[in-house]
């Protein structure tokens, strides 16, 4: 942490902007400055203790994911001023700048502009700019419905004026060519061939260049993938491997009992906003405002594994109603699907069958959670049927 120091960015932002219309910048705090990062906040804005050093450690995962280590720092600037004279639509709550390295925010943490920020100094085509950072955001919201990807492409591209749908529908794109046409250097090399406000031949040479085909063939190829009526939601096409690279690992604990191992990880989770864990809050709409905090989990034995979600200290404590679990394959696509239990019970025990490799598991709160607020969680996740010591296996 630094002492907070005021900035002066109105300037800068009138050089970056262009804008007709004259826009008074906010006044912001500087009061954390990383390797990546430097984060900023206006009056009234809440930030969680954690939020911070996550999306200075989560950028930096982002540039050596990209290979852009060498980019400047970034700003990021929360305020709760409106940013529509900034960011241009009045729907917009962020927006980045890459030639000045600054991002303003509404939200405390918005994964999706620090995509923006690392993947090139220059505009891509709206499309495929879009699609990468929907790919790599880390975005709560789910269950978007899709267009047709050469829908979206033929009406132009993406914008903060374009349906919510056509963020979900590039970023269901991204996804189909890192998973299943791959490499990443491959896609990489497709989207950084290009610039906003390229014509269709442009688009086509990087394709060929790229994939051997031109962008027609790539989106009949995407057609004849995707269910297109929404059975892979934003949730489960998103890459989780990000986070994985930048949460930190349970360990696996293993006790010697009468017949085996009693093998399992456990992890206790401090969701409280003035903690040093807890990242957010970010504001989901109806569901209210969320925080949450997660670990890394290295499952070595495919199968059948209990989760048990207590109030930490209590394993027969009750979470009902406080927020919801989150499991998923660090790998991304749509067949890495998520497992999403909300707590209704008390406490909260289920049964997943898990592959081998790493996992995250998350939990997040919800701030007007009803009953007895609960803050604090403990999570236990364990093979439902072991008798070797599985925490030793290679």
């Amino acid at each position: 942490m630094l002492p907070a120091r005021r900035v002066a960015v109105g300037a800068a932002l009138v050089l970056v902007v262009g804008c007709e219309q004259e826009f008074v910048p906010p006044e912001v705090v500087v009061d954390f400055e990383g390797a990546h990062l430097r984060y900023a906040v206006g009056d009234g804005a809440v930030v969680c203790g954690g939020t911070r050093e996550y999306l200075d450690r989560y950028l930096g995962a982002l540039k050596k994911r990209f290979d852009t280590e060498d980019y400047p720092v970034f700003d990021y600037r929360h305020t709760l001023e409106d940013l529509t004279g900034l960011c241009v639509s009045d729907r917009a709550n962020a927006c980045a700048f890459k030639q000045s390295a600054q991002i303003w925010s509404n939200e405390a943490v918005l994964e999706h502009e620090l995509v923006h920020a690392a993947i090139h100094r220059e505009s891509l085509h709206p499309v495929l700019e879009e699609g990468v950072a929907g790919y790599f955001e880390d975005d709560w919201l789910v269950g978007r419905r899709r267009f047709d990807i050469g829908h979206v492409f033929d009406d132009v591209g993406v914008s903060s004026s374009s349906p919510a749908e056509y963020y979900d529908t590039a970023g269901h794109f991204a996804s189909f060519l890192v998973n299943e046409r791959g490499p990443l250097p491959n896609y990489l090399a497709f989207i950084r061939g290009t610039r906003r406000g390229d014509d269709r031949s442009v688009l086509d040479e990087a394709a060929t260049s790229a994939y051997a085909t031109d962008l027609d063939g790539l989106i009949d190829e995407h057609r004849r993938h995707v269910d297109l009526d929404g059975s892979c939601s934003g949730g489960e096409y998103r890459s989780a491997e990000i986070l994985c690279d930048v949460l930190e690992d349970a360990p696996c604990s293993a006790d010697a009992i009468e017949d085996g191992w009693d093998t399992y990880f456990e992890m206790e989770l401090d969701l409280a906003c003035d903690g040093a864990e807890a990242i957010g809050p970010r504001d989901l709409g109806n569901a209210g405002e969320v925080t949450w905090a997660g670990r890394k989990v290295d499952i070595r034995h495919a199968g059948e594994y209990r989760l048990h979600v207590f109030a930490a200290g209590d394993p027969d404590a009750s979470v009902e109603g406080q927020g919801e679990v989150w499991v998923e394959a660090c790998a991304g696509g749509c067949q890495h699907h998520q497992s999403l239990i909300t707590f209704a019970d008390d406490p909260i025990i289920v049964r997943l069958n898990l592959e081998t490799g790493p996992h995250l598991v998350r939990v997040r709160h919800f701030a007007d959670a009803p009953g007895p607020a609960v803050e604090r969680f403990g999570v236990r996740l364990e093979p439902s049927n072991e008798s070797e010591n599985w925490c030793l296996r290679p």
